[in-house]
């Protein structure tokens, strides 16, 4: 199968909300769902309509950043929506629409200006704008983008999804695009959302009483270990990639650092390394991401990295901590290969830099890892 037909095929399977979830268009949903799931970069999270009691009028499948929401009723996400005739699909850089109800719902009725429902449309129309404003100057070089879908509904979430709409593209299920191009338009979706959440992030902590969609913000923490511990490659456990509040604030001998995707990375390029022969540990390395040996017992360090955009910044990143990290905790005469590991695509240019630097470089795409030489055998 291919994501162009399993994303068509509830079009031509006659979906219908008032049906059960075994009828072959709700299994073709589902089954769309596990094939994205070997697709999306580590940290992101597949979800789809009916899960629910009832069906719901406007089927979906979402790809959610796991950093900033868990769920299609709030926070930004990337969605397949299907118009209600089925005539129409589009993969749409959204936002979850309860959010901006529910915000309202607490405000009491006679202090309402306007009924709950048009207050929320009013909140997150206003937010679209400002999020797709953040990002206007990277929608320029993309093909094909729509600014509006109409998914042919007169039920408050469809328009909810209309008005929440922050770019993507619009399909015609008789006459859908390559795979090729389904794949690169899905793939130039992530640094967009990557960006509008940032953006969203800053507003939600900035301007939290007018701004409704919600910061992903949490952090894990780790303990300092001293130069030179000795490590354990047989002891590698990956970190739970959900959030851990840190309530009080950590105390100052203590690193702190995003999780979720970065966690999820780890544990999905560990799994791949082990079974490349390599072994591995995250046990009392300290700030440290991962060391691993080769069946060689050539020793590298690892710094994972989560992609923004077209990877700059985490690339800047990762050298930077990479001969930190080298330096704090290895001798000179003993200093391993180093790693840069990201979750997404990095650019040519970055490649190359990395490449300049002696820092061997490893991402993943579409399910399929790719490496610099020096690393083949991670092929």
């Amino acid at each position: 199968m291919t994501l162009q037909r399993l994303i068509s095929a509830p079009s031509f399977l006659n979906y219908d909300h008032r049906g059960s979830r075994s009828q072959p268009a709700q299994i073709a949903i589902d089954e769309a769902k596990k094939y994205l799931e070997k697709l999306v970069p580590p940290g992101y999270k597949i979800t789809k309509s009916g899960a629910a009691q009832n069906l719901p009028n406007i089927c979906w499948i979402a790809v959610l950043d796991l950093d900033q929401t868990e769920t299609t009723q709030s926070g930004i996400f990337i969605v397949y929506l299907y118009s209600q005739d089925l005539k129409r699909i589009y993969l749409s850089l959204n936002q979850g629409f309860y959010a901006h109800e529910n915000k309202f719902k607490n405000i009491l009725k006679d202090k309402r200006p306007a009924s709950v429902h048009d207050l929320a449309i009013n909140s997150i129309a206003e937010e679209t704008i400002q999020l797709r404003s953040s990002i206007s100057d990277d929608l320029k070089p993309i093909e094909n983008l729509v600014q509006e879908i109409d998914l042919g509904s007169d039920k408050h979430l469809a328009e909810g999804y209309e008005k929440g709409h922050i770019t993507g593209f619009e399909y015609d299920p008789q006459n859908m695009p390559s795979e090729e191009i389904m794949l690169n338009q899905l793939d130039s979706l992530y640094p967009l959302y990557a960006k509008v959440c940032e953006f969203s992030d800053f507003n939600s902590i900035t301007n939290p009483t007018h701004w409704t969609t919600t910061s992903g913000s949490n952090e894990y923490k780790r303990k300092i270990v001293s130069k030179g511990s000795t490590l354990n490659f047989d002891d590698f456990t990956p970190k739970a990639s959900h959030p851990i509040p840190l309530n009080p604030l950590p105390k100052t001998n203590l690193n702190r650092f995003k999780t979720r995707k970065h966690e999820d990375l780890i544990r999905d390029f560990g799994t791949h390394a082990r079974k490349k022969g390599f072994k591995i540990t995250n046990k009392n390395v300290g700030k440290r991401d991962l060391v691993m040996l080769d069946p060689n017992g050539k020793e590298f360090l690892v710094e994972a990295k989560t992609v923004k955009f077209d990877g700059e910044e985490a690339v800047r990143d990762a050298i930077g901590q990479l001969l930190a990290y080298r330096f704090e905790y290895y001798e000179k005469s003993n200093y391993p290969e180093m790693v840069a590991l990201f979750n997404l695509e990095i650019g040519k240019l970055w490649q190359d830099l990395l490449d300049e630097l002696e820092i061997n470089w490893i991402y993943i795409s579409n399910g399929i890892w790719h490496v610099s030489p020096n690393v083949s055998s991670l092929q």
